[in-house]
């Protein structure tokens, strides 16, 4: 048991160092700390509950989900950016219902915050009972973001459902 937290924690500080290069003694040891308390506050899904570990797929599909997220950040963004540069006002806001087929909260909440960062679009709120999403958009009529959702939304079922 000891030696599972023991590679996690250094799986947890590589992540680290990758994502905080270059490396130096400040860096090191805020990685220690942070690997350290991750690993505590994680270990349990890895150790107490092995299946999770074996599931290698849901890990390959949360790096597409990553990836997706990338791109329609990148889209959006693009979007938001020529919007604000043209000279005529290409808005049309307003209010659509998205249904989902997520049923676990930690997939919707995962699809509601992926909604939420993406620009000009904003979860607004869900009716459980019926699976329906109420998201305001920038511009209801171009029908982009309700594909990005439908992507997103096809992606984050694979990893948590």
């Amino acid at each position: 048991m000891i030696l599972n937290k023991i590679i996690l924690f250094i799986i947890y500080f590589m992540i680290w160092a990758l994502l905080s290069w270059p490396i130096d003694t400040q860096h090191v040891i805020a990685g220690v700390i942070v690997s350290a308390v991750v690993t505590g506050l994680t270990s349990y899904l890895f150790i107490r509950r092995p299946q999770n570990f074996r599931q290698i797929k849901r890990y390959f599909w949360f790096l597409v989900y990553a990836a997706a997220l990338s791109w329609e950040f990148l889209k959006a963004n693009v979007d938001m950016a020529l919007r604000v540069l043209d000279t005529r006002p290409r808005v049309n806001p307003g209010m659509i219902r998205v249904k989902t087929v997520l049923r676990s909260d930690t997939a919707i909440t995962f699809l509601a915050n992926s909604i939420t960062l993406m620009p000009g679009v904003f979860f607004v709120d869900l009716d459980a009972e019926n699976g329906v999403m109420h998201v305001h958009c920038l511009d209801i009529g171009s029908g982009g973001a309700a594909a990005a959702i439908g992507k997103i939304e096809n992606i984050i079922k694979r990893v948590f459902e």
